[in-house]
């Protein structure tokens, strides 16, 4: 009897034994092929049973299910689970809690809770040297690049991939590494990059399972020929990579490809196809990925303009615009998000040498008498006094300095540049575009037959009319783009890094803008239109009294010709319409 118990005992704990080598050897697969394959994660982690684990084991697994929801979409409860986890386990045990921080800035960027991610990034970033697992140092150092290539800060996500690539990492993190700093040099328009240097990465992420990372550098190496103007090349490139994409099941890069190809397409007048694709592209209902929206509109408003379908032209520009919108308020976010961080970093360096000072300060106290420490409590008082007094009188100056400026800049009525200052800003832009070899273009329009506007409805009307036709340019022009009011009714649009062909496609977003407003607002009911003038440095030189002339000229020829619309100053053959606006 007593041998059979053993027996049985010895059983069980040989089965148990076995169970748990099973479920150890689950979870390190499961753990392996994460990103690559995410329906087999799902499918080894429906076959554990969490009661049955080692606490070791325990804590993989919760990690692995909180990456599981947060690739199903489910951000919100995926960034609950890490932070429970982050705080639950120590670090000096594991190094969970540093994977777990780690996979919740990855949400919070796709959560566009840019704060939340930089201050988890940050902390870190500070921990790197008392992480002891090589692979979380380097998805650390991904994950900096990713978060940072996602709110624009190409420098230092270029910076932070090159750091991981420089430490000699294993082929799935150099995968990462290569596909985020091809994204920081395309995105960025900055440094060399070459053919090979795309095929190298995609072999690479390919040769490790990533077809989800391979596929996306693709879409860089698409992006990457339409600016290299080679748009056959693109668009077998992107068709041919569409169908290993979808297969991801990752809408956000689906959307990028149905973009890419929307845009070769419509760029190689193959119109069919390409409303095809722009209508896939823009069928993101959730509205949290735009680019890929913003691309497809534009491009379809214009398809069916050329068309004659005036009605679904302004209804894609429409939306259009309202994604635009809202694209750029997001960027102004992640600005905002990179101003706060810099602010956090400043007051806690602040903080750090405020308590070291006040550490010199008690040590320097116990060595004095009483009488020393009052005189010395005395001296810092009418020190900080003196600060506060200085800081005050700074604070109000520099007030001051900024508001005389702002006035001196500004023009009252629109809140745009004035004409002495817009002529500062364009000579200088003009020099150094001279000084880079790089294009400029010049637009200048007038409201078509204002002053019937102030006549008819008077003046108050005109200035509504104005600055209504200001914040339809806003909408529509770059961030870099420089707007000034030249005198009356006639606007200036320095357009830099723009060649004449780009420019006439700003023009005519201006001129659709301005023709769409509304004007019930205002109390009255008319329409307002513009004519245009463009010309660029490659015409008409870097002088800007040269440029000006050339772009006035263009004005003039748009309103000889019936008005509100676009003209380009020709050298020799005086301007030339938009070939699609020659009637509006």
């Amino acid at each position: 009897m007593k041998t059979l118990i053993v027996t049985i005992a010895l059983i069980i704990f040989a089965t148990n034994s076995l169970a748990q080598e099973d479920y150890e050897s689950l979870l390190i697969k499961a753990d392996k092929i994460r990103s690559s394959s995410p329906s087999d994660l799902s499918k080894i982690l429906k076959h554990i049973d969490p009661l049955k684990l080692t606490p070791k084991q325990l804590e993989l697994f919760e990690y692995l299910s909180a990456y599981e929801i947060s690739y199903s979409g489910d951000l919100v409860e995926g960034v609950k689970r890490y932070n429970i986890i982050s705080s639950k386990y120590s670090a000096s045990d594991s190094d969970i809690k540093y994977r777990a921080i780690l996979s919740s800035v990855n949400n919070y960027a796709l959560m566009h809770e840019w704060v939340s991610g930089l201050k988890s990034l940050e902390h870190l970033l500070g921990q790197l040297d008392k992480i002891r697992e090589t692979e979380i140092v380097e998805q650390s150092l991904i994950s900096a690049s990713i978060l940072y290539n996602q709110l624009g800060q190409h420098d230092l996500a270029l910076k932070y991939s090159e750091t991981l690539l420089s430490r000699n990492p294993s082929k799935r993190s150099s995968c990462f590494a290569n596909g985020q700093k091809i994204e920081a040099l395309v995105k960025s328009e900055e440094g060399t990059i070459g053919t090979n240097e795309f095929e190298d990465a995609i072999k690479e992420c390919e040769e490790q399972g990533e077809k989800l990372i391979s596929g996306i550098i693709k879409s860089y190496w698409v992006s990457f020929l339409i600016d290299s103007n080679k748009l056959e090349e693109a668009h077998t490139l992107a068709l041919a990579s569409l169908e290993q994409i979808k297969k991801t099941n990752y809408p956000p890069a689906i959307y990028d490809f149905y973009a890419l190809l929307c845009k070769t397409e419509y760029s190689l007048r193959r119109s069919e196809s390409a409303i095809e694709s722009c209508l896939q592209a823009s069928q993101n209902e959730e509205g949290t990925y735009l680019p890929p929206k913003i691309e497809a509109f534009h491009i379809l408003s214009k398809i069916f303009s050329e068309t004659g379908s005036y009605e679904k032209s302004l209804e894609y520009y429409k939306k259009y615009a309202e994604a635009d919108k809202t694209y750029l308020d997001e960027v102004k976010v992640k600005q905002l998000a990179i101003q706060q961080a810099k602010h956090d970093a400043i007051e806690k360096a602040n903080q750090i040498a405020l308590l070291d000072k006040e550490n010199t300060l008690l040590k320097t106290q116990a060595r004095l008498s009483k009488e020393e420490q009052e005189n010395n409590r005395l001296f810092m008082a009418f020190l900080m006094l003196v600060i506060l007094m200085v800081v005050l009188w700074a604070y109000k100056n520099r007030r001051m300095h900024l508001k005389i400026r702002q006035q001196a800049e500004t023009d009252d009525l629109t809140g745009i540049s004035n004409r002495g200052h817009f002529s500062q800003v364009a000579e200088s832009a003009l020099s150094y575009h001279k000084k880079t070899h790089q294009p400029l273009a010049f637009v200048i329009f007038d409201l078509d037959l204002f002053k019937n506007v102030n006549d008819q409805f008077g003046h108050q009307v005109g200035d509504w009319a104005l600055k209504a036709a200001v914040d339809a340019l806003k909408r529509v022009c770059r961030e870099q783009d420089q707007i000034g009011r030249m005198g009356g009714e006639e606007f200036a649009i320095l357009l830099p890094g723009c060649s004449i062909g780009k420019a006439m496609q700003v023009a005519e977003a201006c001129r659709l803008a301005i023709e769409a407003i509304d004007t019930s607002p205002s109390g009255e009911h008319f329409t307002l239109t513009a004519s245009f003038g463009v010309a660029d440095t490659q015409v008409c030189s870097y002088e800007f009294d040269q440029l000006y002339g050339c772009a006035d000229h263009a004005l003039y020829q748009s309103k000889e010709n019936g008005r509100n619309r676009v003209y380009r100053y020709i050298q020799d053959t005086s301007a030339n319409p938009l070939p699609t606006q020659q009637t509006q």
